[in-house]
């Protein structure tokens, strides 16, 4: 939707097929993907743009850039919370999808209680019917099984199964998310962000960027963090995202 002028290129976690060992830091992640530009591109300027917790990678990866004197020309985030939001409500699911007490916008100690207050609930729903703690620990027992089979396909460079695949690099991020420390940022930011799905429009971005930070709410009912990436949202997203690479 960029025109037949403008190549995209997307970076693929490494590992994500199997084959590999991942890496498990966004520092580890952004030299591996800074190797991989180089390789088509040897050069500056550059435009990076991350969703998700891609997003952390490519602040990392403009912040190794810029320490080497290239010009980073776009740095675009896509629904995608700053280690500052993540540290802040990432107890409640960093991922808007899976929260649902309150709006956007509700006060942080009122939606803190009524998720312990609910998590109080469950327990002692647990404590008066005593199978629940079994069909928990069963649960448990096949996640973590899980994630044991994927280190291991993994570290044999065979193929991840599919029913593995998600779970695994899901709880990878989760780790490297949280350990990552972001140093500011000496450049712009170009923050797009589903209108109603997060309480800060800069989503925790403020502070660690010296440039301008330019926060875009995407119009519409927004039920997840994906949809911005699809029909009929993304045609709002391409059409600011040109504005900035014409």
């Amino acid at each position: 939707r960029l025109g037949r002028d403008q190549p995209f290129y997307g970076l693929q976690s490494r590992g994500l097929y199997g084959g590999s060992m991942p890496p498990d830091t966004v520092e580890e992640m952004a030299s591996h993907y800074l190797s991989e530009m180089r390789q088509v591109h040897p050069g500056g300027p550059w435009r990076l743009a991350g969703y998700c917790f891609g997003t952390m990678v490519a602040f990392e990866m403009a912040q190794r850039l810029v320490a080497e004197d290239e010009e980073v020309e776009l740095l675009a985030m896509f629904n995608g919370p700053s280690p500052v939001w993540v540290r802040k409500w990432g107890w409640y699911g960093n991922h808007p999808s899976k929260r649902s007490a309150g709006p956007a916008h509700a006060d942080v100690g009122q939606t803190r209680r009524q998720h312990f207050k609910r998590l109080r609930s469950r327990l002692g729903r647990a404590i008066r019917e005593p199978r629940r703690f079994r069909t928990g620990l069963v649960w448990y027992a096949r996640h973590a099984g899980g994630q044991r089979r994927a280190r291991i396909a993994l570290a044999l460079r065979r193929p991840l199964p599919e029913q593995l695949r998600e779970g695994y690099f899901l709880r990878l991020h989760a780790r490297a998310e949280r350990a990552y420390e972001p140093r500011p940022y000496d450049g712009d930011l170009l923050i797009f962000y589903g209108e109603g799905l997060y309480e800060d429009p800069q989503l925790g971005w403020g502070g660690l960027a010296t440039g301008e930070i330019e926060a875009i709410a995407v119009p519409g009912a927004h039920g997840n963090n994906r949809q911005v990436m699809m029909d009929p949202y993304v045609e709002f997203v391409s059409d600011r995202l040109r504005r900035h690479v014409a």
